[in-house]
């Protein structure tokens, strides 16, 4: 919602990658895209814990952002440099 607002336009999420590293841990990476351009591309790792929230993230169907709107439901996290 806040890259949309700052651009005044849908944020389009391109899935890159998406692979299951262990258990409950995925090496993802993504761009993020407005008016057909990119103007972020994402790497990291995250930990999922939640069976629907990993299904829902495994099937490229949803960006990490778009994951916690569906599921009206607020992150929690660390975030590493």
């Amino acid at each position: 919602r806040i890259m949309s607002a700052y651009y005044g336009t849908t944020i389009t999420v391109k899935v890159l990658r998406t692979i299951k590293t262990s258990s409950n841990i995925y090496d993802r990476a993504v761009h993020l895209q407005a008016f057909g351009k990119t103007f972020c591309v994402a790497e990291g790792q995250i930990e999922i814990y939640d069976d629907i929230c990993a299904d829902l993230i495994e099937s490229q169907r949803i960006g990490i952002g778009q994951l916690f709107e569906y599921l009206s439901a607020q992150p929690k996290f660390n975030l590493k440099a």
